[in-house]
């Protein structure tokens, strides 16, 4: 598996009565930018819970910025990024330096992710990959570990984990409860957002 170094999140809020048309051209883009990029992984997905329920979240890994830039390029160009604008706005986007990479190694896809972001004082790494290591015992997929380097949420961290069902969430979660370091991790950070996100594509 080639080196993750960025995580580029774009945030998509649909037009008014336009959420059921946007969703599928926002699908196709998905496979538009995994089939013409040099994107490690592309997501589509959608907030299920907290205040921004409904909005829909476009993921990407990459390389390298050049990477990056190369999608910008083709998406200027694209026809179904055009008719995806003229259904939404993009709200938030930001661009995050990877501190941490595990990628889904089973022929199973996400169904669901949960995004947790946080402050810190300390990036807090060997505490995130103990935390995804107890995840993936009880039945997470894999995840990242990133902090935001532009867009609203500068400095602050994010960790994505995959699950193949809301089962899995639980169970994983129930297991951190029981763990000292994910406990001590809490009493350390500034948690201002975890939602579960449901993968489109």
């Amino acid at each position: 598996m080639p080196e993750v170094k960025f995580m580029v999140t774009t945030v998509a809020t649909p037009h008014q009565g336009q959420a059921a048309n946007l969703a599928p051209v926002l699908s196709d883009l998905s496979k538009e930018v995994r089939k013409n990029s040099s994107a490690v992984m592309v997501r589509l997905g959608r907030l299920a819970s907290g205040s921004r329920a409904g909005q829909f979240l476009f993921m990407q890994a990459y390389k390298s910025m050049a990477d990056i830039e190369a999608t910008y390029d083709y998406l200027a160009a694209s026809t179904t990024y055009a008719e995806a604008l003229k259904l939404g706005t993009p709200t938030a986007r930001g661009i995050g330096r990877t501190l941490m990479w595990e990628p889904n190694t089973t022929s199973i896809n996400p169904k669901y992710m949960v995004l947790t972001r946080f402050s810190a004082d300390t990036p807090l790494v060997d505490e995130a990959k103990h935390i995804l290591g107890i995840m993936k015992e009880n039945g997470a997929l894999g995840g990242g570990f990133s902090v935001s380097m532009t867009g609203p949420i500068v400095g602050k961290y994010r960790l994505g984990v995959g699950y193949p069902s809301m089962a899995a969430i639980e169970a994983s979660y129930d297991a951190a409860q029981e763990d000292s370091v994910f406990q001590s991790t809490l009493a350390k950070v500034n948690l201002d957002f975890r939602n579960i996100v449901r993968i489109l594509d």
